[in-house]
C-alpha cells in the first residue's frame, strides 16, 4: 500500500458512493469477502499503481472491479 494508493481509495469513499470496509491482504480474501456478502465490490489497485504514476507521470490506464450480481 503506497500513498497514492492510499488517496485514491480515499476519492472512492469520499464520493459517498463507496464505503471502504477492508483493505484485505490478497484477492482471494476479497473474493471470499464478495461470496460471504461482506462486500459488493472490490477494487484492486495495481501492484505498481505508484511506480506507474512516478516513471510516467500518469496513472494506469484501468483498474479492475470485481463485483456480485446483487
Amino acid at each position: 500500500r503506497t500513498p497514492a494508493s492510499r488517496q485514491l481509495a480515499s476519492h472512492f469513499e469520499a464520493s459517498g458512493f463507496f464505503r471502504i470496509a477492508d483493505a484485505g491482504p490478497s484477492m482471494d480474501a476479497a473474493s471470499a469477502a464478495l461470496v460471504r456478502r461482506d462486500a459488493t465490490l472490490i477494487l484492486h489497485i495495481p501492484p505498481d499503481f505508484e511506480k506507474d504514476i512516478v516513471t510516467r507521470g500518469v496513472a494506469p490506464d484501468a483498474f479492475d472491479f470485481y463485483d456480485r450480481v446483487l
